[in-house]
């Protein structure tokens, strides 16, 4: 058996991460989930804010309230709706890693497999390279 060359092993790894991002995106239409926005984020984040003010007031007054009820629920709603991870609910509703995770689905939704868009950077960091080296 010959030895593959690079060309050979980064055709088999796209096919393969095509293929995971399709079936990613299958997945996702076949439960009729929306796909989440920025809208969508800026949306649930206001809740949040919102929820904290709330509690701050009732707080002021000498109550105890605690939100994680009403937390969970958003971040169940957010799970349900747009199909995302726990942690990515939880994280979004934080406001950690909001960027990612919109490009994370957007990628998801344009059926663009992350190996494809590695190997764009890794070819346009080269590019950069050389050309800073000619310089």
């Amino acid at each position: 058996m010959e030895p593959q060359n690079e060309e050979q092993k980064l055709a088999r790894k796209l096919a393969r991460a095509q293929k995971a991002v399709d079936k990613q995106y299958a997945w996702h239409v076949e439960n009729e989930y929306d796909w989440i926005t920025l809208e969508v984020v800026k949306e649930y984040r206001q809740k949040v804010e919102l929820l904290g003010e709330y509690r701050k007031k009732v707080e002021l007054l000498g109550e105890d309230v605690s939100d994680t009820g009403i937390r969970r629920k958003l971040r169940i709603e957010l799970q349900r709706k747009y199909g995302l991870l726990e942690i990515e609910a939880i994280n979004i509703l934080n406001g950690y890693n909001v960027p990612a995770y919109l490009a994370k689905y957007e990628r998801i939704k344009n059926k663009i497999p992350l190996v494809k868009i590695q190997e764009q950077q890794k070819a346009q960091n080269d590019s950069n390279d050389n050309s800073d080296s000619n310089a």
